[in-house]
């Protein structure tokens, strides 16, 4: 049997490394274990290595539509996204409805996510903001946003929005409910047509060189008063297509803050910073002053009672004085005294035999103005914060009080109790109202006016 000799293996002598070449070794070394780890992990480079995914993943919003009108009980909010990076899956989801997390509320699958929001606990009458966030797994974040408009479900509804070029400032409804007047800060006011709702221009009325602060519509409709910061009260022509400007009536040394015209039409009152009231004759076919009334304070509000004998006025110190316009000479029949800031809104019953006055110190109150010596019939809270809005229905069976905090109440004029209350975005700036319609149109700083319609009535 032949042997085989065995085989020698010899392993050549190997220098140990030098330090620096040790510490390098570890160093490459723990950085590949800790790449593969990351990538193991489902991670990937971040921005700013040479492999790093810098492209964001892209949202899209398939439901609500961009701009949508909603109304209902419940609304659905689907989203799509995707990832043409390396990021693939979603590391973070966020579902924002107007600056509120509720992201809780959505089932996510592979490509997108889907859920419903209850409008009653979570959208506000109006207009509304979604906004959705989407972070990949490489750290890479998208954001897509969408305007929607939630109509409501209850007594109070939203039935159209405008956007104007600037703040509105100033507000009236004619009295058929046809027709909105608009003032700006610009000095302009814009007539809008009312058809069920949705508000079509029809002309932009350039005349005032400041701010418009006050607008009234004559019973007729047919005439259209405004008064600014210029110090100006200004008569409009309304019965053509063309509007034709027909006075400007100068007397006022400061802002008009009030307009009010007759139940005949035949006499417009004014009021402004400058305390003082002042009649003007519309019969002739040029307006001339009847009367000037000064009084203590800056005149904030006027109104007519249904005789067109009686003048309300209220004031920047709270009191409501009321004016005797029979016969030549216009004198002060009595002042009520209550209110302890200053008198926003008034309006006479249709008998005239009752006054409803409303302030800034967030009260309501029922006057009896028929006797010799008025009594004060009711009073009610108002508004939630003080130096707020209001406005009064014309024909003295409801009123509506507004504030800047965005709550609004509906009130029955006769008892002051409250109908029906809702809460709106942003502060409301002024509110107008018509007794022939059942719309309510608020306006704002941010130049946006919503139509409300009110589907309760005393």
């Amino acid at each position: 049997m032949r042997v085989v000799p065995a085989v020698i293996l010899r392993v050549p002598s190997v220098r140990a490394p030098s330090l620096g070449a040790r510490i390098t070794h570890c160093l490459t070394l723990t950085a590949t274990l800790l790449l593969l780890s990351a990538c193991g992990a489902g991670d990937f480079p971040k921005s700013g290595s040479p492999n790093a995914d810098s492209t964001p993943p892209t949202i899209r919003i398939v439901q609500p539509l961009d701009g949508a009108h909603f109304e209902g009980d419940s609304l659905t909010i689907d989203i799509e996204y995707d990832d043409q990076g390396s990021g693939v899956a979603v590391n973070s989801f966020k579902v924002l409805v107007n600056g509120q997390d509720y992201s809780g509320a959505f089932d996510q699958h592979n490509r997108g996510a889907s859920g419903r929001i209850s409008p009653s606990q979570r959208l506000t009458l109006g207009e509304n903001q979604l906004a959705v966030e989407v972070k990949d797994r490489a750290g890479n974040m998208a954001r897509a946003e969408r305007s929607f408009l939630y109509a409501g479900n209850g007594w109070l509804t939203l039935a159209g929005m405008v956007r104007t070029g600037g703040p509105v400032t100033a507000l009236a409804l004619s009295p058929n409910g046809k027709t909105l007047a608009v003032g700006g800060a610009d000095g302009t006011v814009r007539l809008w047509d009312l058809d069920g709702g949705l508000l079509n221009e029809r002309a932009t009325l350039k005349g005032h060189s400041r701010a418009v602060t006050a607008l009234a519509f004559a019973p007729d409709g047919n005439t259209l008063a405004s008064g600014g910061w210029d110090r100006t009260v200004q008569l409009w022509d309304l019965r053509s297509a063309e509007v034709k400007k027909r006075a400007v009536l100068e007397g006022h040394s400061l802002k008009v803050l009030a307009l009010e015209f007759a139940p005949d039409g035949k006499t417009l009152a004014s009021g402004g910073g400058d305390r003082t009231v002042r009649l003007w004759d519309l019969t002739a076919d040029y307006p001339t002053e009847r009367a000037v009334l000064k009084g203590q304070r800056r005149v904030t509000s006027l109104a007519f009672a249904s005789n067109g004998k009686t003048l309300a006025q209220g004031s920047g110190d709270g009191t409501v004085r009321l004016l005797n316009l029979r016969g030549a000479d216009v004198t002060e029949q009595t002042a009520l005294a209550g209110h302890t800031m200053k008198v926003l809104a008034l309006a006479f019953s249709p008998n005239g035999k009752r006054l409803i006055t409303g302030s800034a110190d967030r009260t309501i109150r029922v006057w009896n103005v028929s006797g010799s010596k008025p009594t004060e019939q009711a009073i009610s809270e108002a508004l939630k914060e003080a130096g707020t809005t209001m406005t009064f229905a014309t024909n003295g069976r409801t009123l509506t009080s507004a504030g800047q905090d965005g709550h609004l109440t509906y009130w029955d004029a006769a008892s002051a109790q409250s109908l029906g209350e809702a809460t709106l975005p942003g502060s409301i700036q002024v509110v107008a109202q018509a007794a022939e319609s059942p719309y309510l149109v608020i306006g704002y700083d941010s130049g946006k006016i919503y139509v409300l319609h009110a589907g309760i009535s005393p």
